[in-house]
């Protein structure tokens, strides 16, 4: 059995995201029962809002996390493959979406989801879905995901079943990568693992501690991601 994650990135549960959430599960649910999906609406977490104040880049672990139990991080990592569905709020993701990735920003030095493969869908009703999609795959990258595909949605230009079949196929497609456990990275991820080994390299000559120095404990010796994830247990 094959669980991937859909993360709902709307302050709206009940809304298009909603909508798109439920055709998923009923289209694999006709051809594909051995695949299923968890879905986090973010709507319903009550994570208090990031107040900058970088303990978690000191201490591995949100300053806040005691008062309202933060844990996106904690269950993006448990999947190998997670969808995410997201409106464009002005061109960007909604704010609830912005701070549950604000609470991880030490992570984004890190590579944490190196491996994982992601969906994103950025609707609009409008306009900003373009826009809102380079951005989060931009997130999604930094943060390691391979993207599998991304798809920019305007309600009144677009058609909503092209949307559905093109998802499907992305979703089956992710589902053979996880299975046959290959992985690639892009150059701009290359390039964002030199750049960080460098600032780690300084860190670490300057004695100056940091948390990213742990998981880079495991990263220092090598020259290239692809190189890492020759070896590594995924």
């Amino acid at each position: 059995m094959t669980k991937f994650l859909i993360v709902l990135g709307s302050p709206n549960a009940n809304g298009f995201g909603a909508e798109i959430i439920n055709n998923i599960k009923e289209k694999f649910n006709e051809f594909d029962k051995a695949l299923e999906f968890d879905v986090l609406k973010v709507s319903e977490t009550d994570y208090k809002l990031c107040k900058g104040c970088g303990q978690c880049f000191i201490t591995g672990q949100c300053g806040l996390v005691k008062e309202d139990n933060y844990n996106f991080y904690d269950s993006l990592i448990r999947y190998k493959g997670i969808i995410f569905l997201v409106p464009s709020y002005i061109h960007q993701m909604p704010a609830i979406l912005k701070n549950c990735f604000d609470r991880m920003a030490s992570r984004m030095h890190e590579f944490p989801l190196l491996g994982k493969k992601t969906i994103v869908v950025a609707y609009s009703l409008s306009n900003g879905e373009v826009d809102l999609k380079n951005y989060v795959t931009g997130i999604l990258g930094s943060l390691g995901c391979e993207i599998i595909q991304s798809f920019s949605f305007n309600k009144c230009r677009d058609d909503y079943d092209k949307l559905t079949e093109g998802l499907v196929q992305a979703i089956v497609k992710m589902k053979q990568k996880v299975e046959e456990r290959k992985f690639a990275v892009t150059k701009s991820q290359e390039q964002l693992f030199l750049y960080i080994k460098q600032i780690v390299q300084m860190e670490l000559d300057n004695k100056v501690k940091s948390y990213k120095q742990i998981r880079w404990g495991q990263l220092l010796e090598y020259e290239s991601l692809v190189e890492y994830l020759k070896t590594a247990r995924l």
